[in-house]
């Protein structure tokens, strides 16, 4: 699937299907999303509101902690949390459930969903091999295989995206292209940028 520039394998595809041998063995930047795909035409609206929840209740964040000698602080992202549906108040939940009963209101909450989800990674990394790089990510217990299998996230829920470097880019660019993606996005499971 390509989308803003990138082109996206579903992470269940790449492990489970030998997908990693259809990644580029070129340097470039790659990003990780969660998305739950969905086909807006064969959903029901009790299957889309499931889908909702999830998307809504899953939150891919690190907490930071900081401390100094008085004083410890721990900062997360605040969830949604189950059943309270993208923190939208009851009138507006409301008209969301009512909107999405229609072919066109899942149509247009798949479209506005998919692009909000896509533009919000939640890690971004540079390689000067993209094909190992995340082969490494899927075959080893790196950080982020860690932390999605600690919190029960399903593999077909994650989808990551790949950018080559233009070929006629300085070969120092990819760094410089991470660090700029990480602070203008700020992905949760990034550390720091850079």
């Amino acid at each position: 699937m390509q989308l803003n520039g990138f082109e996206y394998f579903n992470l269940s595809y790449l492990i489970d299907n030998n997908g990693l041998n259809d990644l580029p063995e070129v340097e470039g930047i790659y990003n990780w999303v969660y998305w739950i795909n969905f086909e807006p035409q064969n959903i029901t609206t009790d299957e889309l509101i499931q889908v909702l929840e999830k998307l809504s209740a899953q939150n891919l964040v690190i907490p930071s902690n900081f401390k100094n000698y008085k004083y410890e602080v721990n900062v997360t992202d605040r969830k949604f949390g189950e059943n309270n549906l993208f923190g939208l108040s009851n009138d507006k939940k409301e008209i969301l459930l009512e909107f999405i009963k229609s072919e066109k209101g899942k149509k247009d909450i798949h479209w506005l969903l998919m692009n909000i989800y896509f533009s919000k990674p939640f890690y971004v990394g540079k390689a000067n091999n993209i094909k190992q790089r995340i082969y490494s990510h899927c075959r080893s217990s790196s950080k982020i295989s860690s932390y999605l299998e600690e919190s029960n996230i399903y593999q077909k829920n994650i989808w990551v995206g790949i950018r080559k470097t233009p070929l006629e880019s300085n070969k120092d660019i990819n760094v410089v292209f991470e660090e700029i993606m990480q602070k203008i996005i700020k992905p949760g499971l990034t550390e720091k940028a850079g």
